[in-house]
């Protein structure tokens, strides 16, 4: 059984740029990956070289003028959480052989925050690389706690199918609930869209099976740290994925109208994932606030044993050897590697 009032990805769960690695501003030449290099390093906002190739951030509203790179508004207080920048890993040797992958962040963070100059996944992305992966974290409407906003004392918790709602419309823009206000211009789909022809115009090569117009999400890998981890996964069970990989995640607050058999969010068991669970991995810490309802939720969508990986060996860094906590350390720390690619890279 899940673990009562526990808030899963509702609570803060943004990994702060020192938490996940050293800021991302130094800048690289074009020769960082094989040939010359494309274009598409003259376009980047920043640049990092990590071992296995470079990252690259990309301003959404230089690729589409209807896209924000701010979440908040000037005056706002919450102004420097959410959206940020996009980024692109460019592995030096990719692998053809391998597909896109997609990584998502968790609430509050930015994949490239144009304030501070980090990069909050750059660990995790260069593990990737180093595999033969081009890779995309996308900046998306992650500004606000879907748990948080789906159970009390909050109104979204009189609404049915709260967070499956708000998931809905952070993914494809359509206005599904009054509780999430994310229009098509800056929706997943949108964004994503028009990020990946941004970069195929640019000179990268996307993997086989990548059409930026439409597409073939049964042709990508996801992962996703915390909420980004539920995003990953609603992904993978509403469109189907070659695999999906959820990182401190995934969990989401019972509907408390019309809900359920079991505790946990209607979206988690409604109709038939198009992703099966032997296409499906974990790594969560045993010191995480939510473990108990994010193992009962691998358990429940059918994650493998050999594939939902718990971890606990605190004290645990990040790649700078600051401590952090146990629900950062799955994205962040260097000493989990071997356990990030027993649950995902297989």
């Amino acid at each position: 059984m899940f673990a009562a009032g526990v808030t899963g990805c509702g609570g803060v769960d943004l990994v702060p740029a020192g938490d996940a690695g050293a800021p991302g501003d130094a800048q690289v030449d074009a020769n960082a990956v094989d040939g010359a290099g494309p274009a598409l390093l003259g376009a980047c906002a920043a640049t990092a070289a990590v071992a296995s190739g470079t990252l690259c951030a990309l301003q959404p509203s230089v690729i589409d003028p209807a896209t924000l790179d701010v979440a908040g508004t000037a005056s706002s207080a919450d102004q420097a959480i959410g959206y940020g920048y996009h980024l692109v890993g460019l592995p030096t040797h990719p692998d053809p052989t391998k597909p896109l992958w997609i990584h998502f962040g968790g609430t509050y963070g930015r994949p490239y925050d144009q304030a501070t100059g980090g990069m909050a996944s750059e660990l995790w992305l260069g593990e990737l690389m180093a595999h033969g992966y081009t890779v995309v974290q996308v900046a998306y409407a992650n500004r606000w706690s879907v748990n948080d906003r789906c159970q009390a004392p909050n109104p979204g918790v009189d609404r049915d199918d709260c967070a499956g709602q708000i998931r809905d419309e952070v993914l494809t823009g359509i206005d599904r609930t009054p509780y999430q206000d994310t229009d098509v211009a800056n929706s997943v789909d949108h964004r994503l869209a028009v990020l990946l022809a941004f970069v195929a115009a640019n000179g990268v090569a996307l993997p086989p099976g990548v059409d930026p117009a439409s597409l073939d999400w049964s042709q990508v890998r996801v992962s996703g740290h915390s909420q980004g981890g539920n995003l990953a996964y609603f992904n993978a069970r509403r469109r189907g994925v070659t695999f999906a990989c959820m990182l401190a995640s995934p969990y989401d607050v019972p509907d408390s109208v019309a809900p359920g058999p079991r505790p946990i969010a209607d979206w988690f068991t409604a109709g038939t994932s198009l992703t099966p669970g032997a296409q499906l991995g974990q790594l969560i810490t045993t010191e995480d606030p939510s473990a108990t309802a994010f193992r009962a939720a691998g358990s429940l969508i059918g994650v493998p044993a050999g594939q939902a990986i718990e971890v606990s060996r605190p004290p645990y860094h990040n790649p700078v050897g600051a401590e952090i906590d146990g629900h950062a350390a799955p994205l962040a720390d260097p000493s989990l590697a071997a356990d990030r690619a027993q649950a995902c890279l297989r």
